[in-house]
């Protein structure tokens, strides 16, 4: 029996962009975690959602691969995540020290100064979750 894809994107993608599961690991540019590692931690979230635990736990690892896959190619469109970084870039004057940070690697770093300048917001303070390093480096190198 295949799973509702749609709602079961949802509810993961919400586990990464607005609860903050890390979708890749600590590498440059980064790899994808397991996609067990990331069930346990959408299970963990969606504790309190019956009908979300049921559904995340009944897809199969390959349908849970492919909806995790689309998650980073989606963040700019569904919620804008080069705008939010440019405004703690320009706005909350923090383009050079993303820069330097970049330089040195410092990419747990980085994610820590977009959060505390994002925090405000809880529709944008996760969203670097659900990128690599790599793609933060692209962010940082457009700016």
């Amino acid at each position: 029996m295949s799973v509702d894809k749609k709602l079961l994107y949802q509810l993961v993608s919400r586990c990464v962009w607005h609860d903050g599961l890390r979708l890749y690991d600590n590498d440059v540019p980064g790899h994808m975690k397991d996609v067990n590692v990331l069930r346990a931690g959408c299970l963990r979230l969606q504790q309190h959602n019956g009908a979300a635990k049921e559904l995340i736990s009944d897809a199969s690892d390959n349908e849970l691969a492919d909806v995790l896959n689309l998650i980073e190619p989606s963040v700019e469109k569904e919620h804008n995540l080069s705008g939010h970084f440019r405004w703690v870039a320009q706005h909350a004057s923090r383009r050079t020290a993303l820069r330097d940070l970049l330089a040195q690697g410092k990419y747990d770093e980085i994610r820590s100064l977009y959060y505390n300048h994002q925090n405000h917001n809880s529709n944008a303070r996760y969203l670097l979750s659900c990128v690599s390093n790599g793609y933060i480096a692209d962010l940082i190198n457009r700016l």
